[in-house]
């Protein structure tokens, strides 16, 4: 990007103001353009030194993610994902906590293990507040921390309520003995967000953990074909017909969009080849390596910082062990029949807490977030 580009980027937005000292984001920024500190500085007129723990400017993130790409395979991956964004390649990040993990053999027991040592430790110095949808991913959560046995505050609402009311029913009848529950009120969330004492966890990093929830546009077969024939036969235009976004005459997931995701899938999913990846293997990939920093990011529109000095919350999934879990299990994650058996590996460790088997027999993925009240407001 040359710097006029850079220049139009940056102060494009009236939203690009100091909005939090964060020197992660900003080395994030930096690193994604090739820029060196001396040179933002020079665009800005300020004085700062870009490295981790001082002081620096947060809101570049809003152009770096959440503004839709000028490439043409970027637009077309945007619309197939939903995600108006720009997409980044986690193979080429060398952010610690954005970065994919060497492969290891890891167990979903095992990365639960490492993330409750690492929750025990957090709650040591402050109270944790669970932004629980009712959805699988933080209602894993829950049951891991509850597990555990660390106290905890379960942030909710009406549709956590409806998504989920059997669990919903135990915590408001206080049947945990280290869980409070806060319903929903924006001067509350406000309240602690700006709170140091106070840290969110949420059940964000899920997906990208098992899978891709555009799979479930997909009939099994459709999801099991190998790439070469899901895109001859143009099975995904079902995405985009769903979305109404484009003119269902026009072959949508073209060889621009393989050509892009190529470079970063082919490195996470074994023997990667057009004859031998399903469909289903392919989008967790996409997933898994492009979508995921977006997903890491996104609710830094609501105050909530997931890294950096000033960070007030953490993602349960978004873990070394749990990135491994997923390389490691991506197959059969990635193979599931009907729509109520995809997440089931998280399903079966929830039914071991609960033992309540309509939720493991019948419970289907939604888009709880969109749904939340925090997020949408």
């Amino acid at each position: 990007m040359c710097m006029n580009e850079l220049v139009s980027d940056i102060f494009f937005s009236k939203k690009l103001k100091i909005l939090v000292n964060n020197p992660t984001i900003m080395k994030l920024y930096c690193d994604y353009y090739n820029l060196s500190s001396s040179q933002v500085n020079q665009l800005l007129g300020l004085d700062l030194d870009f490295n981790f723990g001082d002081s620096h400017i947060n809101g570049f993130v809003n152009r770096l993610f959440f503004t839709p790409s000028s490439n043409f395979s970027e637009v077309l991956l945007s619309k197939f994902s939903g995600v108006n964004a720009k997409f980044i390649n986690r193979n080429h990040c060398n952010i610690p906590f954005l970065s994919i993990p060497k492969c290891a053999p890891m167990t979903l027991e095992q990365a639960i293990e490492d993330r409750m040592a690492y929750f025990k430790k957090l709650a040591e110095n402050k109270e944790l507040l669970l932004l629980w949808s009712g959805g699988i991913d933080s209602t894993l959560a829950f049951y891991s921390l509850n597990d555990a046995d660390i106290s905890f505050i379960v942030f909710c609402d009406e549709n956590s309520q409806k998504e989920y009311p059997f669990l919903y029913d135990k915590i408001a009848g206080n049947e945990f003995k280290n869980v409070k529950m806060i319903n929903y009120d924006r001067q509350n969330l406000l309240k602690y967000i700006s709170n140091p004492n106070y840290a969110f966890v949420t059940g964000e990093l899920g997906d990208q953990t098992l899978g891709s929830m555009i799979t479930m546009n997909f009939s099994f077969a459709e999801r099991q074909m190998k790439l070469s024939e899901g895109i001859e036969k143009n099975i995904f235009l079902h995405v985009y017909n769903k979305q109404n976004s484009v003119n269902e005459d026009i072959p949508i997931f073209t060889q621009e969009i393989i050509d892009f995701c190529t470079e970063g899938v082919s490195e996470v999913i074994e023997n990667y080849s057009l004859d031998d990846t399903t469909v289903s293997e392919f989008l967790w990939a996409e997933n898994f390596v492009y979508k995921y920093a977006i997903v890491y990011f996104r609710l830094l529109s609501q105050n909530f910082i997931p890294c950096g000095p000033q960070t007030n919350v953490h993602h349960f999934y978004s873990s070394e062990k749990f990135q491994q879990y997923s390389l490691t299990h991506y197959k059969e994650n990635c193979y599931f029949e009907n729509l109520n058996n995809y997440k089931d590996s998280f399903k079966k460790m929830i039914f071991r807490h609960n033992k309540d088997r309509d939720y493991l027999k019948n419970k289907i993925k939604v888009p709880s977030l969109k749904d939340a009240n925090f997020y949408r407001t």
